[in-house]
């Protein structure tokens, strides 16, 4: 099982370069943070949430789903796929 500290540290790297793209195109960001315990994955300017590893299939489906397919997702999908 991977530490607490360490999936922090590699889900922020996996969402490091996707965040630049996306925030200069104005669209969703992620950010990592500690939810009472739990590692957790926050959609900036909206309510949703995923509690890692737990939601980590959901959150991969919802990149999917709401991002513009580019290399920058790609690579961020296959780091979440490494988890």
């Amino acid at each position: 099982m991977i530490d607490h500290n360490e999936l922090m540290q590699q889900l922020r790297a996996a969402f490091e370069d996707y965040n630049q793209v996306t925030r200069k195109q104005h669209q969703i960001s992620y950010r990592v943070d500690n939810r009472n315990g739990a590692v957790t994955v926050y959609a900036d300017h909206t309510d949703q949430h995923w509690e890692i590893p737990g939601d980590l299939f959901t959150l991969m489906a919802h990149i999917k789903k709401s991002a513009q397919i580019n290399e920058c997702t790609i690579g961020t999908l296959a780091d979440l796929e490494k988890i």
